[in-house]
């Protein structure tokens, strides 16, 4: 049975076309499913999904919660190096940055990153991106928050509708730009690690 996994990646397809309501209907019903427990990637991708719905109506500890009980289980479940477990790291670490806990955001969306990274434009990862961008300008991190926004805009090229992204690629191009005007320090270089990845 695979509808707690199909109603899940709908639910996060809606979300990403920027219908909220209609992907909480989906994915309350996925965690509704008598079987949802018992399907360990899609449970784990509808509670992490739901974290994201929480965050968008402006309930960040409570996202924080439910994504963090999801990272812990995925990993208790063996599942932490796998693609489901990406979509509860970035949720955690989105939830994380909305209550201004930077460092800890930026921590979980460099996991949700590296678990959701492709070559092929995805818009998984690109979300992801942005969402990391946004953590490294909060940082001062500017020179990989540019990288992050260009590699992140590399990947909405090869789609035709991805309204809230493409949203979300013009907040963070704003938010780059007035971190660029509004402070004169020097930019923070990056890592040795973080150019390895890069």
């Amino acid at each position: 049975d695979l509808r707690v996994i199909t109603l899940a990646v709908f639910a996060y397809a809606t979300y990403l076309q920027g219908d909220a309501t209609a992907a909480r209907v989906a994915v309350e019903e996925g965690l509704a499913h008598p079987n949802g427990p018992r399907q360990l990637h899609g449970f784990t991708y509808a509670r992490a999904v739901h974290a994201l719905l929480e965050c968008e109506a402006g309930r960040p500890q409570m996202a924080e919660a439910e994504a963090r009980e999801t990272v812990i289980g995925a990993r208790q479940l063996g599942l932490a190096g796998l693609w489901s477990a990406g979509i509860a790291h970035h949720s955690l670490g989105q939830a994380l940055l909305q209550l201004g806990r930077v460092q800890e955001a930026e921590r979980e969306l460099e996991r949700a990153e590296v678990l959701r990274r492709s070559n092929d434009p995805r818009l998984d990862h690109a979300h992801t991106l942005l969402a990391l961008a946004q953590a490294r300008i909060a940082r001062g991190r500017l020179t990989l928050a540019a990288t992050e926004l260009a590699a992140a805009r590399e990947h909405l090229d090869g789609f035709v509708d991805v309204a809230r992204l493409s949203g979300l690629a013009d907040v963070v191009e704003r938010q780059l730009e007035e971190a660029r005007t509004g402070s004169p320090r020097a930019v923070e270089p990056p890592s040795p690690a973080e150019l390895a990845v890069l």
